[in-house]
């Protein structure tokens, strides 16, 4: 929650206004690689696409030297020098479509995987925060927009259904009595 008080004072009352607004984290999308879900944060103040090192490594992605020429260091916004390991082509599927992508490989960092705006400009890549989605190449697949919430809460179906955007259906559900 945001709270922003301001108080006035005129010539003979004060006035005080506080203002909430809730701060909605929607900004990770699920893909898979390799037959694995993979949440990735969708990162439009990152130049550059990284994946963990750890996760690289448990895919069994093929690890390239980085190219000569480019930089072999990323600078966080704090300007911490984060070490480049290596690259990796990745093939990502989004709903039914599979796309290609060269990422950074960086160990220890926050998030499995980060794809930034050079993934999101190749792509074009629109972030639609009303609706919570985001298309890819030109509406060719579309995805939710997630928060970084605990897994145990998520409600997950056991086969891939395509549903058109802007739609909805009704299906059967199990879980905790928590969620239910």
């Amino acid at each position: 929650m945001c709270k922003e008080t301001e108080t006035r004072k005129d010539d003979t009352q004060t006035t005080e206004a506080t203002v909430i607004q809730p701060l909605v984290h929607s900004n990770f999308i699920i893909v898979k690689i390799k037959k694995k879900r993979v949440k990735c944060l969708v990162d439009t103040g990152s130049i550059t696409s990284i994946i963990n090192l750890k996760l690289a490594k448990e895919l069994k992605l093929r690890l390239e030297p980085v190219p000569q020429g480019e930089s072999k260091v990323l600078f966080l916004a704090s300007t911490t020098a984060m070490p480049i390991v290596a690259v990796a082509e990745v093939k990502m599927k989004f709903s039914e479509l599979y796309i290609y992508h060269t990422v950074k490989v960086v160990d220890n960092i926050s998030h499995d995987l980060i794809l930034g705006t050079d993934f999101m400009r190749q792509n074009a890549a629109t972030i639609d925060y009303r609706s919570g989605l985001i298309s890819i190449c030109d509406n060719l697949a579309a995805l939710p927009l997630q928060s970084n919430v605990i897994d145990k809460y998520i409600v997950q179906n056991m086969q891939e259904v395509c549903i058109p955007s802007y739609s909805e259906i009704i299906f059967a559900s199990f879980g905790s009595h928590a969620i239910q």
